[in-house]
């Protein structure tokens, strides 16, 4: 298989992956780097349970709201004694929601964004003070998508629920806002 490399200053894991045993990390790693490369089809998650599947996928997300690229979930199977998953099946309509050049476009766009909210951040503020400060930025700049909420399996809805959606478009339902 293709091996690559994560991109230089990538903070891998974070307090999600933290609190995972050591095969849980293993199948965060190969979710975690699916996703990032988009990959397609089936890959081994080797041997598991299927709530270490589930444990590592919801650590995987709350790790990387910056994802916004998959559905929300997962397909998965089990072989013999291997779990397999996938982000994205080749002929279904299980797909990534954007392509790969849709997906670097609206990367730049909400690294942009990023940027912007981190400017209410200022030296010498206490971790109280710049979660309040980013809070704020938010609620001014955020507006709750109740059509996103009335009707969430719709794709004209679906970054509603990213941090793209909240950030970028200005939109977005508990789990963008989140």
């Amino acid at each position: 298989g293709e091996t690559t490399q994560p991109p230089e200053n990538y903070e891998f894991g974070g307090y999600a992956y933290a609190t995972l045993s050591m095969t849980q990390r293993f199948v965060y790693t190969q979710m975690e780097q699916t996703v990032r490369q988009m990959k397609s089809g089936m890959v081994s998650a080797g041997l598991c349970t299927e709530k270490d599947l589930y444990v590592s996928y919801l650590a995987m997300k709350n790790d990387h709201p910056e994802y916004f690229w998959h559905q929300n979930g997962f397909r998965y199977r089990q072989i013999e004694n291997v779990w397999e998953f996938a982000f994205a099946l080749e002929n279904t309509d299980f797909q990534y929601t954007y392509s790969t050049s849709e997906k670097s476009f609206m990367e730049q766009k909400l690294n942009l964004a990023v940027e912007e909210a981190m400017q209410v951040i200022r030296s010498g503020m206490s971790e109280y003070q710049k979660e309040l400060a980013l809070h704020n930025y938010l609620v001014d700049r955020v507006t709750y998508d109740h059509a996103a909420a009335s009707d969430p399996s719709s794709e004209e809805h679906a970054s509603a629920f990213t941090a793209y959606g909240a950030l970028v478009e200005g939109t977005a339902v508990c789990e963008g806002y989140a």
